[in-house]
């Protein structure tokens, strides 16, 4: 397995000239990516996993998202954390998002434990929607097949130093399995108040003070694996957040409030299982000028977590965290170095300490990027409290400890052309493993140590404005160090490639093919889903300010199965029309 590590690394350095990526135009930035909500409409998707799915090295789901195989990924609405901290493997609820409101989407690949705290070893992903600075209005609706229908809609006010927004979106599906069925709604609210006493007072990078509301509710069966179908299990997820946000005369400041809920149940097993936890995070940042270090970025974070249910303890934890971040710049040379630091204090945890250095090497239109960091992965509240008839409590479980490296290079000769390629590669100590015991209960320990590594490729080439092809290869080495099998879910091949017409202004064509190579679907690596390819493919065409739009995923109906061994979707399609006001 050594030696597939440095096969990769050669090959990335090889490659490094030769591929690449960028967002429709969004600067590329080594390990950074930023869309703007220019390069979100372009992109014509009609939600966040679409928009995520585009980019080389992420893989979104319903309620996950990957970096590199690493689902270790924190994500951000506005300051808000989307992340279930009482779920098994840390649920995003990515139905609190509307992705029409989006302003800037930024992802930050292999690490910001620095800026960003805990769980963020695979990356980062901070979403941040537009200001209430205008007045428009949109409405949608979809139908597909699988008894499939949508309905979205936004609204916006700016009336003198008030801004009021609201968007709604619900959908309906039968699913392709039996209980497979789905339905899910989502509503926000944000409201600004900026007057100008405010302005002159807060200073000219101010932000006006913004007041946000979101609500989601998903009520769906779950079908269970073909071989052990649990056609009356049903589940209800309840997600509430609020976020207050302001920057004042240099400092930021986010408060935020999540609260989920989670109600199972099937009758088959007489199981009823009933969780609910509610987090509150205050963050406040600034920067300041000293004489002898220049300016230095800090950040000071306060959180508390409550949760309780029918089979899981109660349980009450906080967390305390201080960093500072230094960017230096050496004159007469290209260079750029950034440092950083993290304490963290827990209640439940021993103290973590995460630096961080980065460098950046800039010569014409070649840039080159390296960074170190060390992160730490604290076990979610249901893998140490919760308790089943197959999984016992605990409560002693420890985080994980991670180390990141990672180098980089971004190429863009031509305005039309931009090629990079990273080789990284990351240490998990103390992973958080499931042992089943011979009575075929067991529980989360902490075992061994594993690495992802391998390397990322992607390429941007827009020759005409009306043409942008972006094809990118990502090779993952997935090991656990102390067995030597290959980590399960983890493929070690997947390409992609994505082409987008427009043979107008009013008109979109857009196709998307993904080949996955064969993965183990368990820990002891005797079972397996075999690779497949999937095509899909989507369009729009505007006339004035009515939009019709389609998609189809899986166009040639390839029967393949998830990472987790669950049968994937067949061939979907939607269409729909919509209309901005």
């Amino acid at each position: 397995m050594k030696k597939i590590s440095v096969i990769a690394f050669v090959l990335g350095l090889f490659l490094t000239p030769c591929l690449g990526f960028a967002a429709n135009g969004a600067m590329p930035n080594g390990e950074t990516i930023l869309l703007n909500s220019s390069d979100i409409s372009e992109a014509n998707v009609r939600s966040i996993q679409e928009l995520l799915n585009l980019i080389p090295g992420v893989k979104a789901g319903s309620s996950s998202v990957s970096i590199r195989g690493n689902s270790a990924v924190a994500v951000f609405l506005d300051g808000m954390s989307l992340i279930n901290t009482a779920s098994a493997h840390r649920q995003i609820k990515w139905n609190l998002v509307s992705v029409e409101d989006i302003e800037t989407l930024k992802l930050i690949k292999g690490g910001g434990a620095v800026a960003f705290g805990d769980n963020t070893s695979g990356g980062v992903i901070i979403i941040k929607t537009k200001a209430v600075n205008r007045t428009k209005a949109s409405l949608s609706f979809e139908a597909g097949n699988q008894n499939y229908w949508r309905t979205k809609g936004n609204a916006t006010r700016k009336s003198g130093p008030w801004g009021v927004s609201f968007n709604g979106d619900f959908f309906s599906t039968d699913g392709f399995r039996i209980n497979g069925d789905k339905e899910q709604g989502r509503a926000g609210i944000k409201l600004s108040y900026a007057p100008e006493k405010w302005l002159r007072f807060a200073g000219s990078d101010s932000e006006a003070p913004t007041l946000a509301l979101d609500y989601g509710e998903t009520r769906k069966g779950s079908p269970g694996l073909p071989s052990r179908p649990t056609p009356k299990a049903r589940s209800r997820d309840e997600a509430l957040g609020a976020s207050f946000n302001f920057k004042a005369n240099g400092w930021k400041n986010t408060t935020s409030f999540t609260r989920f809920q989670n109600d199972f149940y099937n009758s088959d097993s007489n199981t009823v299982t009933k969780l609910r936890s509610w987090n509150l995070k205050q963050d406040l940042r600034k920067s300041f000028k000293t004489s002898l270090l220049g300016k230095i970025n800090t950040g000071l974070m306060l959180a508390t977590t409550e949760a309780q249910g029918n089979k899981v303890k109660p349980v009450d934890e906080q967390s305390y965290s201080l960093f500072g971040q230094k960017s230096i710049r050496f004159k007469g040379l290209p260079l750029t170095l950034g440092l950083g630091l993290r304490a963290n204090l827990y209640s439940a945890f021993d103290t973590a300490i995460n630096p961080e250095v980065k460098a950046g090497w800039k010569i014409g239109d070649l840039r080159l990027e390296a960074a170190f960091q060390l992160t730490n992965n604290t076990p979610s509240i249901r893998q140490r409290y919760y308790e089943t008839s197959t999984t016992r409590p605990n409560p002693d479980l420890d985080m994980e400890r991670g180390t990141n490296y990672s180098l980089g290079a971004n190429y863009s000769p031509l305005d039309w052309l931009s090629l990079s390629t990273t080789v990284f590669y990351n240490q998990i100590r103390d992973r958080i493993t499931y042992m089943r015991g011979e009575d075929g209960v067991g529980r989360y320990e902490n075992l061994g140590e594993t690495h992802l590594s391998g390397v990322e490729a992607s390429l941007t080439f827009k020759p005409f404005k009306w043409l942008v092809f972006r094809p990118s290869y990502t090779y993952l080495e997935a090991i656990d160090d102390q067995s030597e099998l290959w980590i399960s879910a983890k493929p070690r091949h997947k390409f992609k490639a994505d082409l987008q017409i427009r043979p107008s202004s009013d008109l979109m064509f857009g196709i998307q093919g993904t080949h996955v190579s064969e993965l183990y679907t368990n820990a002891a690596n005797t079972k397996t889903a075999p690779s497949y390819f999937l095509l899909d493919l989507r369009g729009e065409y505007r006339l004035e300010q009515v939009r019709f739009f389609f998609r189809v995923d899986n166009c040639l109906d390839e029967d393949h199965l998830y990472a987790d061994g669950y049968p994937a979707p067949p061939r979907t399609w939607q269409m729909g029309v919509g209309w901005d006001f």
